[in-house]
């Protein structure tokens, strides 16, 4: 059987909280009789106290354990993936141009 996954930590990067879900997939993979019960339930286990306590409050008023793997995938990479802010894009845009301009 293998070995259980470490705890998802909250502090991660997108990129880390991606490469979990991709092993988390991968554990799935070694389990015959895998249902979408059982799938949230382990995530739920292995993510571990800290996140399960964000999953909580991402999914609430909904309880973590009544919706479906996927879509708390989904919720946990919205959370952890950067948001382009138009303000922040505009001040890039404009330091690149000014940079470009003064050589």
């Amino acid at each position: 059987m293998p070995a259980e996954m470490e705890p998802l930590d909250v502090n991660s990067t997108a990129r880390d909280v991606e490469d979990y879900l991709e092993r988390f997939d991968i554990w799935c993979l070694t389990k015959s009789d895998m249902d979408d019960k059982k799938l949230t339930a382990y995530f739920l286990h292995f993510v571990g106290k800290e996140a399960y306590t964000l999953i909580k409050n991402l999914v609430y008023p909904e309880s973590p354990i009544d919706i479906s793997y996927n879509e708390l995938k989904k919720k946990v990479l919205q959370h952890f993936k950067p948001i382009n802010f138009v303000a922040a894009e505009r001040a890039r845009f404009n330091m690149l141009t000014r940079s470009h301009s003064h050589s």
